[in-house]
């Protein structure tokens, strides 16, 4: 949301005293907003010149990435949700609030960066991150809502996911056993008769 004030101030005088240096006029904020940025842009025109003032949240870059624990590297993983939690209290996950979804897939190689205010509406207390997966179908994950932590002047976190696996057994009966010794026997003779010949070229 963009919020707007506007001024004009009139007969401000145009040249310096000696009639032909232009004044440059430029604007400053007497108050620092705490939590916020300001910068000033200038247009001059045969009318007159028009000052913009602009305030700006200080923002925090935020990178987020996904660990594939288990699953094999052909295997296609699907695109999945992290959720981002913000509190104004440190160590707090639970009474945080959602504020934002972002989708990570392979076109961003499960990663993504973004920006994130860095100070809550007052201005001087620190947002404290978190961030919690969708856990897609197939997979389950151990991280539950995890901390964003201050790393070189980034906000990181890296959530894995476990591909779901299970045993199966698979077992061998021979109904007919002395068939099997004559498969077996006559397989054994036929490696003997193969070896034998290799010898015998060599």
């Amino acid at each position: 949301m963009r919020i707007i004030f506007t001024q004009t101030i009139v007969d401000l005088p145009k040249y310096h005293i000696d009639g032909t240096t232009l004044v440059d006029y430029g604007i400053n904020e007497v108050t620092d907003l705490a939590g916020y940025s300001f910068t000033y842009s200038k247009n001059v025109t045969d009318e007159g010149i028009s000052l913009v003032a602009t305030n700006t949240r200080v923002n925090i870059p935020v990178k987020l990435k996904k660990i594939w624990a288990n699953d094999d590297v052909g295997y296609t993983r699907p695109e999945l949700t992290f959720e981002i939690f913000a509190n104004a209290v440190a160590d707090d996950s639970n009474n945080a609030a959602k504020v934002k979804e972002v989708q990570l897939n392979a076109d961003n190689n499960f990663e993504i960066s973004l920006d994130l205010p860095k100070y809550a509406s007052n201005g001087t207390d620190e947002i404290h991150y978190y961030v919690q997966e969708v856990v897609p179908n197939g997979y389950k994950s151990d991280d539950g809502r995890k901390a964003l932590v201050f790393d070189r002047g980034v906000l990181k976190a890296e959530l894995t996911n476990k591909l779901i696996l299970r045993d199966i057994l698979i077992s061998q009966e021979w109904k007919d056993l002395e068939l099997y010794k004559k498969i077996r026997l006559e397989e054994m003779c036929r490696i003997y008769m193969w070896k034998s010949m290799i010898l015998q070229m060599e």
